[in-house]
């Protein structure tokens, strides 16, 4: 027989305003998820980027300096 999934007791005696004000604080916390992301990525492409822009010996200069 399949486990039978079980759902917390507050999810079911959680009020409408409850479920609205956790629905919002999930997604405020998603949006600044998103934005770290977006700034880590951001800062890892700027170095490989600032490199090519210096062009070959900027990039050899790096590694045997």
């Amino acid at each position: 027989m399949a486990p039978r999934l079980l759902y917390p007791a507050w999810r079911n005696r959680a009020t409408e305003e409850q479920k609205k004000r956790c629905w919002e604080m999930a997604v405020r916390i998603e949006k600044i998820l998103c934005t770290v992301l977006y700034e880590a990525h951001g800062r890892q492409v700027e170095e490989p980027v600032e490199t090519l822009r210096e062009g070959a010996s900027g990039f050899y200069r790096s590694y045997l300096a």
